[in-house]
């Protein structure tokens, strides 16, 4: 015969009873988030994104127009965006933007071109459901407002050849400010072929001698050193001199600048050009941005910088270029 401690076995209810308890509540705060998201990604998320993309492209809030929508067919919307992009815009670009922001997320999105490369239906879906529908509509009558800069690099022959090799590779127009040597010699033909121009520095820091120019040198000296520079380096956009060296400062500084202007060029200072650079990477983008933006609306403007800090600036220049701006050759 079994006996049963009644004590016992309310005790063993009660505590199965709690245990069961707990665990449906624990399944039922699972599942929860599983049906609140079964709906996909919110329209807002959605809508922040492509106001983002747009902004990236400088698209102007007056291009950007939301129409009700009554329809059936769209019960998922209350609205159609239509948004006017300027010509130059590939609308594919735009697309393929907005589709990296979603590349994490189960976003379809599906693009209509009504007209060759031009206007254009994007939809799109979340988990199947529309949550957006936008029209893109080339107009040629708008444009962003945009600046011209181009850039001087100094400091190039400081750097390594791996570095030189990968300004000279560069994907906009810059202009090199070297000072003359046999080791810049060398890549002029390269300069050339990749659409880059180069300026000459005269300073205190030209090392081969047959371009030296030192205070202490005789009048023909000087004369040969002019020779020598302008005939290895007469591709040269511009001749500029460095108003804090010493070969500014001294006497001979009058005799070199006569020599050039008998060879039909003026030297100018490289110090007519504002110079940017920063106390780190942001507070040099930052003060970029302030001088692309005081430039718009403006005739081209040359700004100077260090070959570092055009690296640091690389994706800025390409978000800059993508507003609209423009990057162009110094001469």
């Amino acid at each position: 015969m079994i006996y049963f401690n009644k004590k016992k076995l309310i005790f063993s209810l009660v505590v199965i009873a709690i245990i069961l308890l707990i665990g449906n509540t624990l399944i039922e705060h699972v599942k929860k988030p599983a049906r609140e998201n079964s709906s996909g990604t919110a329209k807002s998320k959605i809508e922040n994104k492509l106001l983002k993309v747009l902004d990236s492209y400088a698209i102007e809030h007056s291009w950007i127009e939301k129409k009700s929508i009554n329809n059936r067919n769209y019960d998922s919307l209350q609205y159609i965006y239509f948004i006017k992009i300027p010509y130059e815009i590939p609308i594919p670009l735009i697309i393929r933007d907005l589709d990296n922001e979603f590349k994490n997320e189960n976003i379809k999105i599906i693009s209509k071109e009504k007209e060759n490369f031009g206007n254009t239906s994007v939809k799109i879906y979340s988990n199947h459901i529309l949550k957006l529908w936008t029209n893109f509509i080339v107009d040629n009558k708008i444009k962003r407002p945009y600046s011209k800069i181009s850039f001087l690099i100094k400091g190039i022959n400081n750097l390594s050849k791996q570095q030189i090799e990968r300004l000279i590779n560069f994907p906009y127009p810059l202009t090199f400010v070297i000072s003359p040597s046999n080791s810049m010699k060398k890549y002029l033909p390269e300069i050339q072929t990749m659409g880059k121009e180069f300026c000459i520095l005269l300073n205190d820091n030209i090392d081969n001698e047959e371009y030296k120019i030192s205070p202490g040198f005789s009048k023909n000296r000087l004369k040969a050193s002019v020779i020598s520079i302008f005939v290895t380096f007469k591709q040269a956009k511009e001749f500029f001199f460095d108003p804090n060296s010493q070969m500014y400062k001294s006497v001979i500084f009058n005799f070199i600048k006569d020599e050039f202007a008998k060879r039909k060029i003026k030297l100018k200072s490289i110090n007519i050009f504002p110079y940017l650079s920063g106390n780190n990477h942001n507070d040099l983008i930052s003060k970029f941005r302030f001088f692309a933006k005081s430039s718009v609306g403006k005739k081209k403007r040359t700004l100077l910088l260090n070959a570092n800090a055009l690296l640091i600036l690389q994706n800025e220049l390409q978000n800059y270029i993508k507003k609209g701006n423009k990057i162009v050759p110094f001469k």
